[in-house]
């Protein structure tokens, strides 16, 4: 449901910028889709609480509170190293392709980089700027997820359909390469160096 809220925010502001039409057959076909399937989620609601509510339970059961989990600096020191490595790889393979899935696995660690930072304000003193450009990848990013998600929902053979994939894909491929730009920002420096600079920042 949260994806279906998403995607429709991400047509309303394609139409209100004027790259798409609510009266073209695609857009119409999209929003009917979205409202099917989020008729669909919401019949599993029920059924996912409950199973959620289950495995929290099951987890609190199986934790082990008299061997803690050592959560040190150390822990976060190098959660931020290694989720750097997985950032800084993904752009290098998002640099020569358009593929959803690469950008889509570039995305993910982004966002756990980002989260790894956030944690570990307390010990490590980034700076404002790095983690403004890091919430500002993770949304361009995620706007190019949204846009591939809508891609999926499009019946691609249907002639109708056609002028809409084409402004999706030409708005993927803006955000693509603000992404990348802003990954040479963000990850420009090699593991190595990163790791000497991240060491003298931890208090």
């Amino acid at each position: 449901m949260r994806d279906n809220q998403v995607l429709r925010e991400t047509l309303d502001r394609l139409s209100a910028a004027g790259e798409l039409s609510i009266n073209e057959p695609g857009v119409i076909s999209l929003y009917e889709r979205l409202a099917l399937r989020e008729k669909k989620s919401a019949d599993f609601i029920p059924e996912i609480i409950v199973g959620a509510k289950e495995s929290v339970e099951k987890f609190i059961r199986q934790l082990d509170i008299s061997n803690p989990i050592p959560f040190g600096r150390q822990v976060f020191y190098s959660g931020i190293q290694m989720t750097y490595k997985e950032c800084r790889r993904g752009w290098k393979k998002a640099l020569g392709t358009n593929s959803d899935e690469l950008f889509h696995q570039w995305r993910k660690k982004t966002k756990y980089h980002y989260f790894h930072m956030q944690l570990s304000r307390s010990i490590c003193q980034c700076s404002d700027k790095r983690m403004e450009r890091l919430d500002l990848l993770c949304e361009l990013l995620g706007r190019h997820h949204d846009l591939m998600l809508l891609k999926t929902l499009l019946d691609q053979h249907e002639r109708n359909d056609a002028a809409t994939l084409r402004v999706l894909i030409r708005e993927q491929a803006v955000l693509a390469e603000q992404s990348r730009l802003l990954g040479k920002k963000v990850f420009a420096l090699p593991v190595g160096d990163y790791s000497l600079r991240l060491e003298r920042l931890v208090n």
